[in-house]
């Protein structure tokens, strides 16, 4: 694609496009004269003679466009060149000897295009990469971080960080980077395991408990552990903070001596949870921290003046830099409850004077002395009600008639009792309480379109901001006559760069097989005998005990589809993915979502990105040789998502009858 002044010269492979030049007005008020001069924009603009380039991008598309050996049957081979019969000549390159005609088909794009594009698109403090499965996006994302080629982390000093779903993930992408990437680009790996993962080593199955911390007057876990240092689990919790200190950067004297450098050649491995949380006081970013304990005794002794010292060191200290968020899932989007315990929640609130300021101690007592109608909304669960801070224009009312599901509903039936109930809905913010540069990266269609709504409501806030609105207005009116200048500073907002590589894949990697199988779903108690996805799993692994399973349904011989989700472990196997109707609660949260964000395919989307993740687990960009998908769905699934399936996916879906075990 070329551009100059007011021509542009667009040129593909793709015959859909093959070669256009658009001829515009130099100014806007131009392009509104001819209209409203001529009725139209389809004549009347001016035509100039074409410019070098513009001769360049000609002779460049009479290159790209010349038949191949493999595309017609005019070519013949004759002293290592290729000749035309009849009177067509062979079109040489513009650029020879510099470069060969591009394969069909074969080569999606280079990693040095692709690495170009990524550091513009990463080049903002809230940005999202949407691309296929296995396209390097991630890896690259990483590449363009390290090298740090406009010095961003110079100007924003701090650590490097890969948020995944899981520490399982974690651990797994930290080892495969200390193996090759790190040691190539002189950094190291590391994982970051928040208290409660590290406090699960000592007491099984333990979690943080507001509830809890607050009966003993304290107002976190941490806290609470530490009010008894001489405490046996503290000396191990402690082990670990100086084992992880001095990987970070801390040595012998720990309290001021940390070495920068360190940090700028350390990689940070975590999850979600830990990086969206980076923000609160007194969690994990602080108990990591050398002066941990100091600013814990400052804290409870009213040491104001040194407690505000020791977190500001803290902070700077353990401040990330720029956090590379893989795979982001709508549940890092959006909260969703109940009406009538938002509305409980929320009288309640109301009924305790400065509720606000209160500790957890406080909080608790009132909330037990409040709770006397055997609601069974927990303390914890009523806190994360009262930070989500909804309000009216939250709520939504769940229409199923929006995107109707199933086959022959009976109003009793589980997708359609839910007509008429309520809950609110909100997007979260953490984002914006961070003050790290952001770099998500996702494979899925519904959460590119979330963030493209989440962008027009952030713009839309700025525009009626009294403060910005103004000033991006005044700037934009002066560019026609100042020309660019710097634009006014505003809050960041989500850039949002789509790469649809997938569409280039040869098709001997993409292709899919379906078997309808009826048993493809849940067991029911009141049809004991009816056969259910249980058999089907039980034949695949008599036919093939390495079977790998992927299912809604997972028992012992498989996975779950959220679980296998940015896996590589099945590049080159067999994968058996069993694909059933989302359930109940499932159709009921996507309903919401079709509420929150103004949309009728909410279910649509989460069928085919489920399908897209799974299948690419891998084909496409994973394919090797012995690379194979069987999906296995019920004969009704495929009558509401088949259509959608073999028109919007990135994989080559076709029909087999007979059963592939």
């Amino acid at each position: 694609m070329i551009g100059r002044y007011n021509t542009i010269a667009v040129g593909s492979k793709d015959p859909d496009i093959s070669r256009r030049r658009f001829e515009f007005p130099v100014s806007a008020n131009e392009l509104v004269e001819t209209f409203l001069s001529q009725g139209t924009l389809s004549a009347g603009l001016p035509d100039r003679s074409p410019s070098w380039l513009e001769r360049f991008f000609t002779d460049t598309m009479d290159w790209l466009h010349q038949p191949r050996l493999s595309e017609a049957s005019e070519f013949v081979a004759g002293d290592d060149r290729l000749a035309l019969h009849g009177t067509q000549q062979r079109v040489d390159s513009p650029y020879w000897p510099l470069i060969e005609p591009p394969p069909n088909r074969d080569t999606v794009i280079p990693k040095t295009t692709f690495r170009s594009v990524l550091e513009c698109a990463t080049n903002h403090q809230l940005s999202a990469i949407v691309s296929a499965e296995g396209a390097s996006k991630t890896s690259t994302a990483l590449d363009v971080m390290l090298d740090d080629r406009d010095d961003y982390r110079v100007f924003h000093p701090g650590f490097l960080v890969v948020a995944c779903r899981s520490y399982e993930q974690a651990h797994r992408k930290c080892t495969e980077f200390n193996k090759c990437k790190g040691p190539e680009k002189g950094f190291r790996g590391i994982v970051l395991r928040s208290f409660d993962e590290v406090f699960r080593e000592i007491v099984p199955g333990f979690r943080s408990s507001a509830e809890r911390a607050a009966r003993h007057g304290y107002s976190s876990e941490i806290e609470a552990v530490y009010a008894d240092p001489s405490h046996a689990q503290v000396e191990v919790l402690n082990r670990y903070r100086h084992q992880i200190q001095n990987e970070l950067g801390w040595r012998d004297d720990r309290e001021r001596g940390f070495d920068p450098t360190i940090r700028d050649s350390t990689v940070i491995f975590t999850t979600h949870g830990l990086v969206q949380n980076w923000f609160r006081p007194g969690g994990t970013r602080c108990w990591l921290h050398p002066r941990f304990e100091q600013w814990l005794r400052a804290r409870n002794d009213l040491d104001y003046q040194s407690e505000q010292a020791i977190r500001g060191q803290i902070q700077y200290e353990t401040q990330l830099s720029w956090v590379l968020h893989d795979e982001c899932s709508m549940s890092d989007l959006l909260t969703i409850d109940p009406r009538d315990e938002v509305a409980w929640v929320h009288k309640f609130i109301t009924s305790v004077p400065d509720f606000k300021n209160l500790g957890m101690t406080a909080r608790l007592e009132a909330f037990e002395a409040y709770r006397k109608d055997g609601r069974t909304l927990s303390f914890d669960e009523m806190l994360g009600i009262a930070e989500a801070r909804y309000t009216e224009q939250d709520l939504i009312t769940i229409n199923p008639d929006v995107e109707p599901f199933g086959v022959n509903n009976s109003p009793n039936s589980p997708y359609l009792r839910i007509v008429g109930r309520q809950y609110y809905a909100r997007i979260r913010d953490w984002w914006t309480r961070n003050n790290y540069r952001l770099t998500v990266t996702t494979t899925e269609r519904k959460i590119r379109m979330a963030l493209e709504h989440i962008r027009r409501r952030q713009l839309e806030r700025i525009d009626a901001h009294p403060k910005y609105g103004p000033a991006l207005r005044e700037w934009r009116s002066q560019i026609d006559t100042l020309g660019i200048t710097a634009r006014p500073a505003v809050p960041p907002t989500w850039q949002i760069t789509d790469l649809p590589v997938a569409s280039y894949l040869p098709r001997e990697q993409i292709r899919v097989k379906i078997h309808l199988d009826d048993r493809a779903r849940a067991y029911r108690k009141d049809k004991p005998d009816r056969q259910w996805v249980r058999h089907i799993h039980n034949e695949i692994t008599a036919s093939d005990p390495d079977a790998i399973i992927i299912s809604n349904k997972a028992d012992e011989y498989g996975i779950t589809p959220n679980k296998a989700k940015g896996l590589n472990d099945y590049i080159g196997r067999k994968i058996y993915y069993v694909m059933m109707f989302p359930s109940p609660d499932q159709y009921r949260d996507l309903l919401v979502e079709n509420g929150v964000f103004g949309t009728g395919n909410c279910v649509k989307l989460h069928l085919l990105d489920e399908f897209d993740q799974i299948v690419g687990r891998t084909l496409g960009f994973r394919y090797r040789p012995g690379s194979e998908v069987i999906v296995i769905m019920p004969a009704r699934l495929w009558r509401q998502i088949g259509l959608t399936l073999l028109t919007e996916s990135n994989y080559d879906a076709q029909m087999i009858t007979e059963r592939p075990w």
